[in-house]
């Protein structure tokens, strides 16, 4: 439709001067959008820049905006939803448990008014940065597997002493029949110190 047609179409509708304004507001929104769809197509290396531009520059309303999506997706998709958490599960067992434990104790710290959480991320540096083994007792977690241990945060300070949950006052042990975790117990005991001699 040419601009010409535009102009005819509101005088042969007996339209008023408001409906005719908005009309044609609206149609000129509608060219505009298809002639950007058109450059879209045609410079597609270059609309991606500008896309990671303008995100860069408005970040966290794109993150807010990603997030309303996802929720929204995952709210009208509900059974593939559930069927893609659990694919996710099976296929990382670890860091749902890890996961769960942090999770757990974040829930902990919360209640008790202590304060301070950790990532999974952080957690999963921290174990790297003491080569994957527990603190106390130096077995690595190939080494704990067959003694039905697994390696867990645990709180130098203890949470009921007041201790926060912070990664500072992480350190990774042991946790399990005989494990070092329950050996410690609600003692305030820095293995960290004794590893760093």
């Amino acid at each position: 439709m040419s601009n010409k047609d535009m102009k005819r179409i509101p005088k042969e509708l007996g339209l008023t001067h408001e409906q005719t304004f908005l009309m044609t507001t609206l149609w000129r929104v509608v060219k505009a959008r298809e002639q950007a769809g058109r450059w879209k197509k045609e410079n597609p290396q270059k609309a991606q820049e500008r896309n990671r531009r303008y995100r860069e520059k408005h970040l966290k309303q794109c993150q807010e905006v990603d997030r309303k999506r996802t929720r929204r997706w995952h709210k009208n998709h509900r059974k593939e939803s559930i069927e893609q958490r659990k694919r996710w599960a099976a296929r990382y067992p670890d860091k749902v448990r890890a996961n769960h434990k942090i999770d757990k104790q974040r829930r902990r710290a919360r209640k008790r008014g202590n304060g301070g959480s950790f990532t999974l991320k952080e957690w999963l540096d921290l174990k790297i940065k003491y080569n994957n083994v527990c603190l106390c007792c130096g077995l690595s977690e190939e080494q704990l597997k067959p003694l039905r241990r697994k390696l867990v945060p645990d709180h130098v300070v203890p949470l009921s002493k007041g201790g926060n949950n912070s990664i500072d006052n992480i350190q990774p042990l042991c946790h399990g029949a005989g494990g070092c975790n329950n050996k410690k117990s609600t003692n305030c005991t820095d293995f960290r110190k004794e590893n760093n001699r």
